[in-house]
Parts: structure tokens; sequence; C-alpha cells
């Protein structure tokens, strides 16, 4: 069981079960240079539009968060090994939209990624860790989709080890809180392949309501192609 949510990551356009990285590749001529926009630094401008927009959207990176069973806290460098372990399984990648990790420095990549994405909040990542052993079992997040709107998407991937344990709905329940409480999005959704449908059954304990879908080929899965997908959404004037 693997999360999903329609994503963004510093503007670029993503979708999936929370998204280790994101590629964006410019160019559909084979032959032609592939460019690869996660490789690009493009927050600065990004940032700059979004600080000048009105929102009530905090800006705040990533503050530990606490459930009875996990803590919720920013990735470190030191987390690869944890994250290689289910980014390199293609069982748990397979409804997300990124190529599954082929090697360690993929996933040390992406962590300094989000570590200097936090840099520059508004910034909302964490890792789940387990308070019993402090184990890394999986990621979740929201990212921004529309700061005017205050607006975002939730997304979240377990390692296969911590599946049907209820790790993903206690981590979801604490970010919608977080989120709403905190952080100050009014409206948050989060999206699931139809042939994933455990994902929905975690939204909705989660406390979030189906409100659209089966969307036709909602978000493209990179080693399944296009996903009918079903949306849930949870907003602030109703969330309790």
């Amino acid at each position: 069981m693997v999360g999903s949510s329609s994503l963004r990551i510093r503007g670029v356009s993503s979708v999936g079960e929370l998204l280790p990285y994101k590629q964006a590749v410019v160019g559909s001529n084979p032959a032609s240079p592939k460019i690869f926009l996660s490789s690009i630094d493009i927050t600065p401008a990004i940032f700059h539009h979004w600080h000048m927009i009105d929102s009530d959207i905090k800006h705040i990176s990533s503050p530990i968060l606490t459930s009875k069973r996990l803590i919720l806290r920013p990735f470190i460098i030191d987390d690869a090994r944890a994250l290689f372990s289910w980014a390199s399984d293609p069982e748990v990648t397979r409804y997300l939209r990124f190529e599954t990790h082929e090697t360690i420095q993929e996933s040390q990549r992406i962590i300094n990624l989000w570590m200097k994405s936090a840099e520059r909040p508004p910034f909302f990542h964490w890792a789940m860790e387990r308070r019993e052993d402090l184990v890394v079992i999986g990621s979740i997040g929201i990212e921004i989709t529309s700061m005017h709107d205050n607006r975002g998407e939730l997304g979240y991937c377990l390692t296969r080890s911590a599946w049907n344990q209820g790790y993903a709905t206690e981590a979801l329940r604490c970010v919608l809180d977080f989120g709403f409480n905190v952080a100050m999005f009014h409206r948050l959704e989060a999206c699931h392949s139809t042939n994933n449908p455990a994902s929905g059954r975690v939204m909705e304990k989660a406390g979030m309501r189906h409100e659209a879908g089966p969307l036709h080929h909602y978000y493209r899965s990179n080693a399944l192609g296009y996903q009918d997908s079903m949306m849930y959404v949870a907003c602030s004037d109703t969330w309790q």
C-alpha cells in the first residue's frame, strides 16, 4: 500500500505517492538532449513570486510533529539508506511518478534537494520515524498548489515492511492537523490510482472525503503509464 497525490515540487508539476524526486524532461525527440528540471535551481524566482502573493500559508519549514507511534521530522543526509530501501523497490514505486532508484547516490541527491528547499520556506516534507526504534519507514509531505487559494496536495510513501499497520493513516492525520491548524491551508487534496484502492482507505480513515473520480488519466506512473484516479479532499472549515 502506497499513498498518492497530485504534487508539485518547487513549481514543477508532478503526481504520485509522495515523490522522492521529480524529473521533468524537456524535449520530445528521443535524439534531443533531455533536461532534468530537478537539477536546475529554479526556486529563487519561484519563491520571490510566492512571497508577493496574498496568502494565509505560513512561511515555515517542516517542524517536528509527533503522533502516538511516529515522529515526523525533516530528512537528513543520513536517511539516504532508508529512503533507498523503498525508493529502489519496484513494488513500492509502481504507482509513483519517478524512476525507481538504482543507486543510493540518487537517494542522497534528492535528500540534498529537500534540505536545500527547506531553507526557502514554505516547505512541508517529513521523514516518518517510528518512535519505538527510531527507524525511518517512509515520507510524507504537502506540496503547495496555490498560494492565493491556500491549497495544497498531500502525498506519502512507506517501505513495504510498514504496510497495513496504520502508519500511513496516523501520519496523514497528523499532517492534516498541522496543515489546517498551524500552516493555515484552507484545502488539502490527495489522489490515488484506481488500481491502488488501499490508498483511498488510508485517506478516508484519516478524515478526508471522496470528492471526484474516477478522473481519466489524471497522472502518469513511470512504471505503469497513465492512471485513472480518485480525488479526496479536506477543508479547514469542516475539519475536526
